[in-house]
């Protein structure tokens, strides 16, 4: 094969764009066009490329179940695959995406819904899409401390967004939204919004596209923003360049015919690909693959840099727009992946100011911890049994998972801390007074500058202290004893004969092997199977903590399982525990269920073969480091204003050690 652009192409991107890119590359081209739909069609018409020479395939736009077939397909021949299209967290393997993931872009967007909580008290916001295969593009997002309502918009050729508008303006009362809808139909939203009254500065409108810079989004039915009848929606959007006149997928387009080109020229094409089934792999496109990963190439787009083992563009730089006061898009910041941060301020007015950014080091901050009863709230917190001679003093005395992320992130950020147990020994719920206990109450009195545990993000107690982003993600589960079957013990089996008739086998060398079959076969049997189960009997009592997030969640629970369990626990009081340990003696003892988040549920079912998880997860969640809100603190060490100044710089430390799997080496230690 000799070393000409010889790529297969999906027919639904530009292919007179594709051809104006390629008319004046060297080597000269030769492309070869597949169509993905119908999509029983895609595998052959791929196939017919390969077979007239193609080595590499850009895939299609149009259909993401073509996109999977065909990114099989090109994998298993072994093509040098290429997209342009955002990467789904179901992403196949082998696949270079030059586009940024959903995450990337979710980052600025949690970034800017986060400053509007923090200026206007409200952590309310709707999402609206109109392809339910999209909602895993908004799946991160769903994993922090905000109440999202979820509002589907109509499909393709239904362009009468009014209903939904008016869902979220009246029923939901929600003026803050985010907007994940194909670039060509956002105009149409835009302008019906205006007709309801909804392009007033009350209202905010986030849209989830790289294109909406480009679209006429300033005037009624796209008029000149000179036009008397000129609107202005208070619009925030995204953009991977500048000037944003060009489809992103034409920019991305362009930087992956580039990579081809640049590998072609570096490494050459050698063998041939084939869809052949008796015909092996072929070698040569994984090589490729990986060449063109560590290029490291200044597209049109930013610098080309990749995961190895995703094959997912990493260090984003990504360009914030708004509407200014003429209607106009104009770009107000920038957001920086690799430092995940904003280099410029954004106010929530969209006017941008230079960012002030804040800094731990040097600072000694006073931070709260959990313990109970014996001094263990295992694998967490716990304190340190010291050696034989050995004194232990100050933050020594305390071991565990939150400790050694405490030291990491002190490590990153420079800064000392103290560390002190929270004396009510909770974690914090509201009291029937109003004031919250616990490591919550702590922060809100200006006590700790950091609450360091299994402390559970809530909606309730954002309302009242911020959290970082989650450090773990976890639910709800069931921890109870094994049960044993009786009938299938050893006992059982050596009834049938006498001691005597035994004793002969056993001195005839055959009964070990007997033996350790039946006790390699004891059944292990469980009463109940699921948390509906145990709702509906009354001989297992069960229970939870008896101040925290779970409790409060089976308190406030509407779903009809959870609360006959919630009535079932608050009429025996003495079903409630006052720490976890006390919990799992209990469980251990028998004929008790507890009821405990699948953390500590899963370190303690390691540890003990008696033990066992029923079910799965009752809900989802996560553990987050709490801070103070500015307005709360009355002796205020570190003079913060509204909501904390250290949450991001906290945060971003906690992602860069997830992104070096620090933190699941640490779980697993």
């Amino acid at each position: 094969m000799t070393n000409v652009l010889s790529p297969a192409v999906s027919s639904d991107v530009d292919l007179d764009a594709v051809r104006i890119f390629t008319s004046h590359l060297k080597p000269s081209s030769l492309l070869h066009f597949f169509h993905p739909l119908p999509v029983y069609n895609s595998t052959e018409s791929l196939c017919s490329c390969v077979s007239s020479g193609a080595f590499a395939a850009i895939l299609p736009f149009s259909s993401w179940t073509s996109h999977l077939i065909l990114s099989s397909l090109a994998n298993k021949i072994g093509l040098f695959t290429l997209s342009v299209t955002p990467p789904r967290p179901s992403r196949l393997p082998s696949v270079t995406s030059l586009h940024p993931s959903q995450s990337a872009l979710s980052q600025p967007i949690l970034a800017l819904l986060t400053q509007y909580f923090n200026a206007s008290g409200n952590a309310e916001v709707a999402i609206l899409y109109d392809n339910p295969e999209d909602t895993e593009f908004f799946q991160y997002l769903l994993t922090y401390p905000i109440q999202a309502y979820l509002v589907k918009l109509p499909d393709k050729g239904n362009d009468d967004f009014k209903p939904a508008l008016k869902h979220v303006s009246i029923k939901l009362g929600v003026p803050q939204m985010v907007i994940y809808l194909s670039p060509s139909r956002i105009p149409s939203l835009i302008r019906q919004a205006d007709t309801m009254n909804m392009c007033t500065s009350h209202y905010h409108y986030i849209l989830a596209s790289l294109d909406a810079p480009s679209l006429p989004l300033h005037s009624r039915e796209n008029q000149s923003d000179t036009h008397s009848d000129a609107y202005t929606c208070n619009i925030t959007t995204f953009s991977l360049y500048s000037p944003h006149d060009s489809k992103t997928e034409l920019v991305l387009l362009w930087d992956v015919i580039t990579m081809i080109v640049e590998t072609v020229e570096r490494v050459g094409v050698h063998g041939e690909p084939s869809c052949d089934e008796h015909i092996d792999e072929w070698e040569h496109g994984e090589k490729m693959t990986e060449y063109a990963e560590q290029l490291h190439l200044s597209g049109v787009s930013g610098l080309l840099l990749f995961d190895s083992r995703t094959g997912q563009r990493v260090n984003d730089t990504i360009r914030v727009w708004t509407t200014s006061s003429n209607g106009r898009m104009e770009q107000i910041s920038e957001w920086s992946g690799s430092e995940g941060r904003f280099i410029m301020n954004i106010s929530t007015h969209g006017h941008s100011t230079q960012k002030k950014k804040k800094t731990l080091e040097n600072h000694t901050l006073s931070v709260t911890v959990y313990l109970v009863g014996l001094g263990r709230e295992e694998p967490f917190v716990m304190k340190r049994t010291p050696k034989d001679g050995e004194i232990l003093e100050g933050n020594d005395r305390y071991e565990g998972y939150c400790i050694d992320l405490l030291k990491m992130i002190s490590n990153i950020l420079k800064f000392d801390y103290i560390l002190y147990e929270v004396p009510d020994r909770a974690y914090g719920i509201r009291e029937a007074s109003g004031k919250w206990n616990g490591m919550v109450g702590e922060l809100q009195s200006g006590e700790a500058d950091l609450a360091v545990a299994s402390l559970t993000i809530s909606y309730s107690r954002t309302a009242v202290i911020d959290f970082t982003v989650p450090y773990m993600h976890l639910g709800i589960s069931i921890l109870f004893r094994r049960t044993e079957n009786e009938s299938s013990s050893l006992s059982t089996f050596l009834a049938p004969l006498s001691p005597t008739v035994w004793l002969s086998v056993f001195l005839a060398y055959l009964t070990t092997s007997i033996v350790i079959s039946c006790l390699s076969n004891r059944r292990m049997a469980s009463p109940i199977e699921n948390a509906d189960d145990l709702s509906k009997q009354t001989k297992i009592k069960f229970g939870t903590l008896g101040r925290g997030s779970t409790m409060t969640f089976f308190n406030e629970s509407r779903v009809d399982t959870y609360e006959r369990m919630w009535k079932m626990m608050n009429s025996a009081p003495g079903l409630f525990v006052e720490s976890s340990a006390e919990g799992i003696a209990r469980v251990r003892s028998g004929d008790y269920a507890y009821l405990m988040e699948s953390s500590m549920l899963e370190y303690a079912v390691e540890r003990d073969c008696r033990l066992v998880q029923i079910g799965g997860l009752l809900d989802q969640k996560g553990y987050g480091i709490g801070l103070p809100k500015g307005g709360n603190r009355q002796r205020s060490k570190i003079n913060p204003t509204r909501g904390s100044p250290y949450r991001e710089p906290i945060s971003t430390a906690i992602l860069q050690l997830q992104e070096k799997t620090l933190l699941t080496e640490l779980k697993v230690k």
